[in-house]
């Protein structure tokens, strides 16, 4: 059977143009830019689209090199997938203007002059703001959101966690929401909200740096696990709320430390304390702890345990390592001294908590005590819990 003709086979015609490729080699790029100026229009037509050509694949090789597909060596190299945090749909205008109406201005006169600040509204007469903002103050005003300029009066002060709580004379502000810290991590979004001089909210987007900080106050003792953001403080900002990515207050900023807050869940049972008797006692499990620098996975190893206190009665001992609390339904992981820390600080006196022990012998053993209200968690002396 005879073969088809081959539709490529013929008479040899003219070699093609050097121009008519869509690829060209990057030391052939002048060469071919040079021919397209010098040619015919129809030759020029499709040097435009051959120019295009060009620049797209530059504009890919920019992306991809932007992108880290080409490595040093010539070989693809493996990245880490990094997460950025989330900003709520439409920013954090809408999450802002819900809860600027639970923030006032917080404006404390003393002998030695004025301070202004913010603090947020619990209730529709109770503004919790930082203690340091209105210390030693003669005359403190609370300005609402809505334009009115009220009195306000100390009812209760917490050195532990520079927050003081204000009656505010015929108040009627609307208290606000309250969110979890248990949830927040390190890289979330959050937003420092205060209140202005003009009565406008100001309000500054950063993210959780650290959690469960301890740090030093001016009192003499250690915070009971602050959370640290990067957000800028702007000067009314202090006292006033930080604000998570679902809109509710996660904390109130603190004016002595002025990058960190007091968890929320804390600062609500300092306010129901102040409020019901006007004292705090925070819980306390009896013990003087220091990182766990020798144990695998870390922890907060047991230095001192007061004789008459919860974890003495527990049976806990100097040496022991506390890797988990479990209280209220919930476990804890705990990798140094801040953690247990700050676990404590959000028990309330009388509650029972579970804590996971590493002995001297490697023993792992399950330790129930139920904390007390005791004296300061903290002290520059020694962390203590």
């Amino acid at each position: 059977m005879p073969e088809e003709p081959d539709e490529d086979d013929g008479p040899a015609g003219l070699p093609p143009d050097p121009l008519d490729r869509v690829w060209f080699h990057p030391s052939e790029v002048g060469a071919a830019i040079t021919a397209w100026r010098s040619g015919t229009p129809k030759r020029r037509d499709l040097g435009v689209v051959l120019l295009g050509s060009l620049l797209s694949v530059g504009v890919m090789v920019g992306v991809l090199a932007v992108a880290g597909v080409f490595h040093s060596g010539g070989r693809s190299s493996t990245r880490q997938t990094v997460v950025l945090p989330a900003t709520p749909p439409g920013g954090f205008a809408n999450l802002v203007g819900n809860a600027a109406p639970s923030i006032v201005s917080v404006v404390a006169v003393s002998a030695t002059g004025s301070a202004q600040g913010s603090g947020v509204a619990m209730d529709t007469n109770r503004v919790l703001t930082s203690a340091a903002l209105v210390a030693s103050a003669s005359t403190i005003t609370v300005d609402s959101f809505g334009g009115r300029s009220l009195a306000a009066r100390v009812l209760g002060t917490d050195p532990e966690t520079d927050l003081t709580l204000l009656a505010v004379d015929d108040g009627d502000l609307p208290a606000a929401r309250l969110g979890v810290t248990d949830a927040l991590r390190v890289g979330d979004s959050v937003v420092a909200l205060g209140v202005g001089s003009s009565q406008d909210p100001a309000a500054y987007e950063g993210i959780v740096s650290r959690l469960n900080v301890v740090s030093p106050l001016p009192a003499g003792v250690l915070t009971p696990g602050f959370i640290e953001t990067d957000a800028h403080m702007g000067p009314t900002v202090p006292g006033g709320a930080l604000i998570g990515s679902d809109g509710a207050v996660v904390g109130i900023l603190s004016a002595a430390l002025p990058t960190q807050a007091v968890p929320i869940v804390v600062a609500n049972e300092v306010f129901m304390q102040i409020q019901s008797g006007g004292q705090v006692h925070h819980a306390w499990l009896g013990v003087w702890v220091t990182d766990a620098l020798d144990h695998p996975g870390g922890g907060a190893q047991i230095t001192v345990v007061a004789a008459t206190g919860p974890a003495a009665a527990a049976g806990i001992a100097a040496g022991d390592v506390v890797t988990d609390v479990t209280y209220g339904g919930q476990d804890y992981g705990i990798h140094d001294a801040a953690d247990l820390v700050a676990a404590v600080a959000q028990m309330t006196a009388g509650d029972p908590t579970t804590l996971h022990i590493v002995r001297g012998n490697g023993r792992t053993v399950r330790q129930l005590a139920t904390v007390d209200a005791g004296p300061a968690t903290a002290s520059i002396a020694g962390l203590g819990a």
